[in-house]
């Protein structure tokens, strides 16, 4: 699912700059997702003369959900994505696939044979009501996905549970910093170093937030651990702030989903002032053989894996493009409690509304031709004419436009 909100405008510079050196790419595609020898420039020489560099940022990462899909990204996480730390890994959540020996620390639990069961159990009746209660005025009214918010819920149980025993164990005072992402992203470029960070306490990825704050990935200071806890924890998910509860702010947004629900609890913890946004840096993938619990994906064949959503690899291949000409880290600026999204955001996230018009086209510039095809195939909605559908999603389009102008949000679901 997504929302366009706002049509962005796009500097033509930015657009020309990415087709224009879009053709120098050389991505390697292989599983590993980056060189790793991009560690050291010239491994092995020291000069006599060169003082010792400080020792790398001590940081934990803890892996949540299931451990599907985690046999495909295990060593770019380790060798790619946390490259500028030293880290330490925990995974937390139902681990099917035995990776007990690939972390440090390991916090398993039986997958349950209910997940909404196990969801009333540790959710606020009102809340669970409010969310899964099929005959709900708000659920009704906007015909809320109960599997989107379950997949959405399971990540924060999870996310609950890590931070209990991340504070019982006092891990908060042996690392510097803390991250949770899924088991399944695969990193084709490293975290940015917590030196350009300056003094903000939270990251998380600029796009695919639908509106709110990225639930795939979000790191934070151990200073914060206390706020954090707070802001994931299940139990109380429906504390106020300024007299306004989680459910009253869903209530007012226009496509309601768990990165808007993740946006008021950090605002709620006085954190969203605190949190920067760094690029895209990899995308989600599962194996040919894995079951999936929301996205199928589309197959990659020269991959061998299912890229679960496209728009994160088009977000990452542009980032990589434009490199050190945008900026790696920046505040997350916000105007009525939503956060501002770069120009490259923006651009990914209107191709994900307009799969046809716009994905489909742009993974074509970036050498996807086969995902292309199976976006372009997959937005076919009904057996009319192609060019019907054209039409129709250049209406949509402008609808989208009309209503961005106006200050009237219109948002078309589409999670691509």
């Amino acid at each position: 699912m997504s929302g366009l909100g706002e049509l962005p405008v796009l500097p033509f510079s930015t657009l020309a700059l990415i087709l224009g050196q879009v053709n120098k790419e050389r991505l390697s595609t292989t599983l590993s997702g980056a060189d790793a020898s991009g560690l050291s420039a010239r491994e092995g020489e020291y000069s006599l003369c060169q003082s010792e560099e400080p020792p790398l940022p001590r940081v934990l990462a803890v892996v949540l959900n299931q451990t599907r899909g985690f046999s495909l990204v295990r060593s770019a996480l380790r060798d790619v994505g946390f490259r500028h730390y030293e880290t330490r890994f925990a995974f937390c959540g139902a681990d099917v696939n035995d990776e007990a020996a690939s972390f440090d620390y390991y916090w398993n639990f039986s997958e349950p044979d209910d997940w909404r069961l196990t969801l009333q159990q540790n959710m606020p009746r009102a809340t669970f009501d409010f969310f899964f209660t099929s005959d709900s005025e708000f659920a009704s009214r906007l015909s809320l996905n109960q599997e989107l918010w379950t997949s959405g819920f399971i990540q924060m149980y999870f996310r609950d549970e890590a931070m209990k025993r991340i504070l019982e164990l006092g891990l908060d005072s042996e690392y510097e910093w803390i991250f949770f992402l899924r088991a399944d992203y695969l990193f084709e470029q490293p975290i940015p170093g917590l030196t350009s960070l300056n003094d903000l306490d939270v990251i998380s990825l600029d796009g695919d937030s639908y509106g709110g704050v990225n639930d795939r990935f979000l790191g934070f200071s151990a200073g914060v651990c206390i706020p954090i806890a707070s802001a994931f924890r299940m139990a109380s998910l429906d504390s106020e702030k300024g007299g306004q509860t989680l459910t009253d702010f869903l209530e007012n947004q226009d496509s309601p989903n768990p990165e808007q629900a993740l946006l008021f609890l950090l605002e709620r913890e006085s954190l969203l002032s605190r949190t920067a946004l760094v690029p895209q840096h990899g995308y989600c993938v599962r194996g040919p053989t894995e079951s999936p619990r929301w996205s199928m994906g589309f197959w990659s064949s020269k991959r061998g894996l299912f890229v679960k959503y496209p728009t994160e690899l088009l977000a990452t291949k542009i980032n990589r493009v434009l490199g050190s000409l945008v900026s790696q880290v920046r505040p997350l600026a916000k105007s009525d409690r939503k956060p501002t999204f770069s120009s490259t955001a923006k651009l990914v996230r209107v191709a994900g509304t307009q799969p046809r018009l716009f994905l489909a086209p742009l993974l074509i510039v970036f050498g996807e031709a086969e995902l292309a095809h199976a976006v372009f195939a997959d937005g076919r909605r009904t057996k009319e004419s192609l060019v019907l559908e054209i039409l129709s999603d250049l209406r949509r389009l402008l609808d989208d436009f009309v209503w961005g102008v106006t200050g009237k949000k219109r948002f078309h679901n589409a999670r691509l």
